[in-house]
C-alpha cells in the first residue's frame, strides 16, 4: 500500500472537509504517487464522483493502483455501492474517514474461470 506516511492524503481529503474528498493513487514506475481530485458529485457531502480529466491525466501518468475518497463524519466502511464500484472497475477502493484519519482498503472480487481464480 502507500507505505510511506498518509498525512499527504489526509490533508487533501481535509482540505474539502465537510464534503467528500477524493483522489486516486497511481503507480509511476514502482512508486505510488497520490493525484488529488476535484470531487464532480451533485451532492459532494453524500458521493464523490472524480473529475474526468483528472482521471485520464493520471491514468497517462501511470497505472491506476486505488481510488481513494473520505466519508465526512463516518465510518471508513465501504458502502455496498462503494464495493459494487471496486468490483465493476476491478480497482482497489481506500477510504478515509475524516476527521480522524482512519482508513479501511477494500480489494475487488476476483472473478473465477472453470473453477480456478483468473488472474
Amino acid at each position: 500500500m502507500f507505505d510511506s506516511d498518509d498525512s499527504e492524503i489526509v490533508k487533501d481529503l481535509l482540505s474539502v472537509y465537510p464534503e467528500e474528498g477524493c483522489g486516486l493513487l497511481i503507480n509511476k514506475k514502482g512508486k505510488l504517487v497520490w493525484i488529488p481530485s476535484t470531487n464532480e458529485a451533485e451532492n459532494p457531502k453524500e458521493e464523490f464522483v472524480i473529475n474526468s480529466d483528472d482521471y485520464l491525466r493520471a491514468s497517462l501518468t501511470g497505472d491506476i493502483y486505488a481510488i481513494v475518497h473520505s466519508h465526512p463524519d463516518a465510518s471508513p466502511e465501504l458502502s455496498e455501492a462503494d464495493k459494487k464500484a471496486s468490483n465493476y472497475f476491478k480497482v482497489p477502493y481506500i477510504v478515509y474517514s475524516i476527521p480522524s484519519g482512519e482508513k479501511v482498503e477494500y480489494i475487488p472480487e476476483r472473478k473465477r474461470l472453470l473453477g480456478r481464480d483468473y488472474i
